[in-house]
Formats: C-alpha cells, structure tokens, sequence
C-alpha cells in the first residue's frame, strides 16, 4: 500500500515537473525563432547592401515573390532591383517573429536614408515590412518579401 501510495506521489510530481516546464520550453523556442528571425533578417539586408549577389541568390527561394514599389516580382526581377540597389545607412527595429514547424514569419519596421532603385529615390518614410522564410535542404530561404507603405494619415487605433 505505502509503495503504491509512493508511486502515484512520484508519477504526479513528474507530471506536474513535466507541466511546469512546458511554458520554460515555448518560451526557449519563442526566443530561438526570435532570434534567428533577426538574425535572418540583418544578414540579408546587409547582404542586399553590400550587392553579395550569390548570397543573395543563394538566400532566395526559387518560388520567391516579393510585392513593394516595384510591383509584384519574382524571384529574377528582385534579383535584378537587388542589383540595381543603392541603400544608405538603415535600420531594422520592432522585430516580431513567428514560428510555425520550419517557417518564420518576419515583421519589423525599416528606417533608411538615400534609397534608390534603378536610381529612383525611394520614400523615406518607416516603412513595415514582412518576410516569411522557410528552413529547407537548402538551408534557411526567404520565400517572400512584402514592404509595406504606411498610410498617409489614419483614425485607427488598432492598440487596444
């Protein structure tokens, strides 16, 4: 009777141990993908900069489809504005990252001076943007980039 009592004392204690760390081990993964969503991110803006082309391509998903100011892109076409990029100093803030099995969705703000594409200066207005990469054989791709212009004026308040 005192062993039985003994085991179920022990098999519950593991279960609630089990329970308790279960929240400790979401938020480990929560911080990982946040993590690596910056991390991610950084590299390919500063290789976008630097115009590293075969890292670029390297990084971009054969599926890839981008939507900004140059319209709806494939993967070639934003290889090609990549190319014809000329990026001043910038910043990336406001990450969040999502993760869901081996894909990351990106979402952050970008603050940059003297941007042009094919020498057209681009608005220096915070634009969001939002990247959603996916971990494959490959390694890490991006699968889709969008930036997002933000509205001239708005009576939303979407914080409550």
């Amino acid at each position: 009777m005192q062993n039985t009592f003994l085991k179920m004392l022990l098999n519950c204690s593991i279960v609630i141990i089990g329970l308790m760390s279960t929240p400790l081990v979401l938020a480990q993964q929560k911080e990982s993908a946040q993590i690596q969503g910056e991390k991610l991110t950084r590299l390919w803006w500063e290789n976008m900069q630097s115009k590293n082309i075969s890292a670029v391509e390297k990084t971009i998903s054969p599926s890839f489809q981008s939507i900004g100011s140059s319209g709806i892109v494939d993967r070639e076409k934003f290889i090609s504005i990549v190319k014809n990029l000329t990026l001043g100093k910038y910043t990336l803030s406001e990450f969040k990252v999502l993760q869901s099995d081996n894909i990351l969705v990106i979402s952050y703000i970008t603050t940059i001076a003297n941007e042009a594409v094919y020498g057209v200066e681009q608005s220096n207005k915070p634009p969001g943007r939002l990247d959603v990469w996916q971990n494959n054989s490959s390694g890490w791709q991006i699968l889709s980039h969008a930036d997002i212009s933000p509205a001239k004026s708005s009576n939303l308040n979407l914080k409550k």
